[in-house]
């Protein structure tokens, strides 16, 4: 990691593995009704990561908001209503995190945008096996 590194680029990598492990311990750990609550928890905790880069950054604020706005009103009405709104909130967080690739948005390491996608299409995936 260069010594330009923002706080946020150095602690991205624990963050990162902080939340992917938190959300299988929560999968593990509480009552399988919780399913769906988790996974709009793990839905909230994945929106934050590009409009916090988007702020240091001083760029895309508007667009990192509002999307993530976005994804978490589609995945609330599926916690509400229907799951499969809430899988594919998450499965279309997977499929921005590819399209990021080419630099839409604010910039985040490679690694994470890889990381990232293949976590939430991984993810959504196993949720869409409970529907």
């Amino acid at each position: 990691m260069s010594a330009l590194a923002t706080p946020l680029q150095r602690g991205l990598p624990f963050a990162f593995c902080g939340y992917v492990l938190a959300v299988v311990l929560m999968h593990l750990l509480l009552p399988a009704t919780w399913l769906w609550p988790i996974a709009y928890v793990a839905l909230l905790g994945m929106l934050f990561t590009y409009p916090a880069h988007a702020a240091v950054q001083g760029a895309h604020r508007r667009l990192e908001v509002g999307v993530s706005l976005a994804f978490a009103a589609v995945g609330l009405i599926g916690l509400l209503t229907a799951p499969g709104l809430l899988v594919a909130a998450i499965a279309a967080h997977g499929v921005l995190d590819t399209v990021k690739h080419f630099g839409l948005g604010a910039r985040v390491p490679f690694w994470y945008l890889s990381g990232c996608a293949v976590f939430d299409l991984a993810y959504a995936g196993l949720l869409a096996m409970q529907l």
